[in-house]
């Protein structure tokens, strides 16, 4: 399919989807968000999200405003934060774009180079809400 997703941690508190290249299509984004809310009922607690997309070149066709909006409609109670891994230029600017057109979602999206710097980019947005509640 193109597009594989598993738990990154044996918390489950982050939920990896990795775009192994661009032999995907919509409907398979939408099957893999099926599989991505069967693992948040696993769970209690808030879980972010690591999309690699390091192999991904473009985005499907057919991408249109509506498409784009259901896309970010598709956020779970449970879900926190999602963090873009290896965006190329024309990846990043398209999901900026679409966020311009809808906004809110863009305070809860980051991009990073690495997984290694979005574990590290996670791991601290927990520590600093941990250090809120505890006060």
């Amino acid at each position: 399919m193109g597009i594989a997703v598993s738990w990154d941690n044996g918390d489950k508190t982050i939920i990896r989807v990795e775009f192994e290249d661009n032999r995907w299509n919509w409907e398979d984004f939408y099957d893999i968000d099926r599989q991505v809310q069967a693992m948040l009922s696993e769970v209690d607690h808030s879980v972010n999200y690591l999309a690699d997309v390091n192999h991904l070149n473009l985005l499907p066709k057919g991408l249109s405003l509506l498409r784009a909006r259901k896309v970010l409609n598709l956020r779970n109670p449970r879900s926190d934060i999602t963090v873009i891994v290896g965006a190329n230029t024309f990846i990043r600017r398209t999901i900026e774009m679409i966020f311009r057109i809808y906004g809110g979602t863009n305070q809860r999206t980051f991009f990073v180079s690495t997984i290694a710097d979005g574990r590290a980019l996670i791991a601290s947005r927990a520590v600093t809400t941990k250090e809120a509640t505890d006060v």
